[in-house]
């Protein structure tokens, strides 16, 4: 999992941490726009209920997508409207889709790409 935080003492910032299998790995800065809104962005991890039901998340977008073979490559949570959105990513041999879902864990649609 990667989730991109602002930096406490640097709010214009923002660094990159990855969770593995083996544990945190070190931050890294990230590249943003003098044009990016991180007020309008940033959203803690209470508003975003859902993700307290990630198998759920999985198993729906599975079950939405019906690709033989499918898996789940990424999930994604942003806030671009009022809201955060969750995005699950679905990959097959044959097929690649984007499942969203509202903030508290709600299915909302899928994008076929």
């Amino acid at each position: 999992m990667t989730a991109y935080l602002r930096v406490p003492r640097h709010p214009d910032q923002l660094d990159e941490l990855t969770f593995t299998e083996d544990g945190l790995d070190d931050p890294s800065p990230v590249k943003t726009s003098a044009t990016d809104d991180l007020d309008r962005m940033s959203f803690t991890v209470q508003d975003v209920p859902g993700l307290r039901g990630v198998e759920n998340l999985v198993d729906t977008a599975l079950a939405k997508t019906r690709y033989e073979g499918g898996y789940v490559t990424r999930i994604t949570v942003t806030r671009k409207a009022s809201a955060p959105e969750i995005t699950v990513a679905v990959s097959s041999p044959r097929a690649n889709a984007m499942v969203a879902f509202a903030a508290d864990g709600r299915f909302t649609k899928v994008n076929r790409v």
